[in-house]
Formats: C-alpha cells, sequence, structure tokens
C-alpha cells in the first residue's frame, strides 16, 4: 500500500448547542461517521483507488503534489458523503458550507481564524474523482463499517442501515448529477 503524507489542519472544537433536537441528531450522526472514516482508515482506501482511477503514479510526485493530492481526496470522500447526507446541490452545499460549523468541522475545513470553502464546479469535481466501481466499493465499506458487527439475526430480524437511515442511498449511473 502507498503512503502519502498529509496532516489535516486543526480544527476547532464544536460549540454546544442546546435545543435543537435536529442538530444534535446531525451533529452525531457526523461525528459517528468522523470517528469511522478516522478510525477505519477509509479515507487511505479511498485515496488508493483515487491514485488508481487518476492512472497517477505516487513515486512522480513531488511531495507538495502528492500532499495536495491526498488533502484533495481526503476533502472530497468527505464533502461527497457530508453532501448525499444533506441532500443538497452543488452550489446550495457550497452556501451551506461557508456558515455550518458542522460541515466545517468534519470536512476539515474550517480553521480558528478562517474558514477555506470550495466553489460549486469544485464540488462537482469531488463528486467524480472515482470511477463508479471504485465509488461503490468504498460506498460499501462505509455502509458495512456503520453497521457493525452482526446483531440480531434469524427470520425476525429486521435489517440495519446505517446511521439511523430510513432508506439507503443508492448510487444510480444513470441519474443527472
Amino acid at each position: 500500500m502507498i503512503t502519502l503524507a498529509f496532516q489535516p489542519s486543526f480544527r476547532p472544537p464544536l460549540i454546544s448547542v442546546f435545543g435543537s433536537v435536529d442538530y444534535v441528531a446531525q451533529r452525531q450522526l457526523f461525528e459517528r461517521i468522523d470517528a469511522i472514516l478516522t478510525e477505519s482508515k477509509l479515507d487511505g482506501e479511498f485515496l488508493a483507488l483515487a491514485l488508481k482511477d487518476q492512472d497517477i503514479d505516487p513515486a512522480k510526485l513531488t511531495p507538495q503534489r502528492a500532499a495536495a493530492f491526498a488533502q484533495f481526496s481526503f476533502v472530497c470522500l468527505r464533502s461527497n458523503i457530508a453532501r448525499k447526507l444533506t441532500g443538497l446541490a452543488h452550489r446550495e452545499f457550497c452556501a451551506r458550507l461557508a456558515d455550518s460549523q458542522l460541515l466545517q468541522w468534519f470536512l476539515h475545513v474550517g480553521q480558528i481564524d478562517q474558514v477555506r470553502v470550495f466553489a460549486k464546479s469544485t464540488s462537482h469535481r469531488f463528486e467524480n474523482w472515482l470511477k463508479e466501481e471504485s465509488l461503490r466499493q468504498i460506498n460499501d465499506r462505509l455502509i458495512a463499517l456503520s453497521i457493525g458487527p452482526a446483531t440480531a439475526t434469524g427470520a425476525g430480524a429486521e435489517p440495519r442501515l446505517p446511521f439511523g437511515l430510513l432508506d439507503p442511498i443508492i448510487v444510480d449511473p444513470e441519474q443527472p448529477r
């Protein structure tokens, strides 16, 4: 496995928000996904697939280009997850990212003194960063990690969906983006 050095920027802690049950539920969801991504090293798998799909030889990259590619891929994975979970179009997602501390925290784009967000075109590029087969592989792995070890089985067991979703997120290659 290829290792590219990349240090995510320091992210300020999330402030406490009281009174909004919907916000608390969304925050818990993003914190859980963040923990899954961090502990499972799924972002490393995403990076390896991105290198393969982009036909890039990491040995030929300068350290600066390798770090930039790794950072772009890191934000790409998290952005795609967050945008799908929020159900927002690219433009609306980028506008919400600019003023949402929770999304900034999840994507690692918020810093102490500034916020670096990306434009709609970059968000669209994120969506197409991996080939469909690789994206499905990451999606399947994330779902498996989110469900965790099998619990109840048998005829009466109800299948669990990750992250408390009522319906699965389906990647449809025929659906316009």
